[in-house]
C-alpha cells in the first residue's frame, strides 16, 4: 500500500491507452470513490461494473467477478 502511488498514471497516459478495458470494483468498499471515478471522468468509454456485496479485497472471491473476466476475456480474445 505504501508504494501504490508508484503505480500512477497522469490524466495525459490514461487518454492514450487504446486497449479494450472494463473495470470491476467491489460495490461496498472505497476504491471506487478513490480511483474509479476519477477514471470513468477522464475515459467515459471505460465500462464499470459494481461487483455486488463485494469490498476491495474480497470481490476476487465472488462468482460475478470471475463471469465478467471470462466474458470479457472471449469477448476480446483475438
Amino acid at each position: 500500500m505504501r508504494n501504490g502511488g508508484k503505480l500512477a498514471v497522469s490524466e495525459d497516459e490514461l487518454k492514450k491507452i487504446d486497449l479494450p478495458v472494463r473495470v470491476l470494483v467491489g460495490d461496498r468498499g472505497p476504491v471506487k470513490q478513490i480511483y474509479v471515478l476519477p477514471i470513468q471522468r477522464v475515459r467515459k468509454d471505460r465500462p464499470v461494473v459494481a461487483i455486488e456485496d463485494a469490498g476491495d479485497i474480497n470481490c476476487i472471491l465472488k462468482k460475478q467477478f470471475w463471469e465478467e473476466i471470462v466474458g470479457w476475456v472471449k469477448k476480446n480474445a483475438k
